[in-house]
């Protein structure tokens, strides 16, 4: 089986400097969101919580755009084959892992809960 191991341009490399530093940023926005998001459906109403505070809105939806940046850049991460331990660079195959393991859960987490859904969160 052929073996696509060589490093292209665009591939991100999951051990890099970078790569190190956006997934704490990720995580320090997940733990963020992980609090945030509960007290404000828990002790405000969705539309007057936001209206009452812009600046809040405006890094909510701020966090949400680094999320859909994160997905984007998951396609563009290597990862290591289990079986061989080579590290893989090739776009399909990269995009076929990430497809078929975490990207459904990044994709709701992206999803914002406005309108309708907003009264069955407040229990109105």
């Amino acid at each position: 089986m052929y073996e696509d191991t060589d490093e292209r341009s665009y591939i991100i490399n999951k051990d890099s400097r970078f790569k190190r530093r956006w997934d704490l940023i990720i995580i320090v926005l997940a733990l963020y969101n992980s609090v945030s998001i509960p007290l404000s459906v828990a002790f405000s109403k969705f539309d007057l919580y936001y209206q009452e505070n812009l600046w809040l809105f405006i890094f909510d939806q701020l966090v949400n755009l680094i999320f859909l940046i994160d997905i984007i850049l998951c396609f563009l991460t290597c990862y290591i084959e289990p079986s061989t331990g080579y590290v893989i660079y090739a776009p399909c195959r990269i995009a076929k892992k990430y497809l078929m393991g975490s990207f459904v859960i990044d994709m709701l987490s992206v999803v914002p809960v406005y309108g309708k859904y907003t009264k069955a969160l407040t229990f109105e």
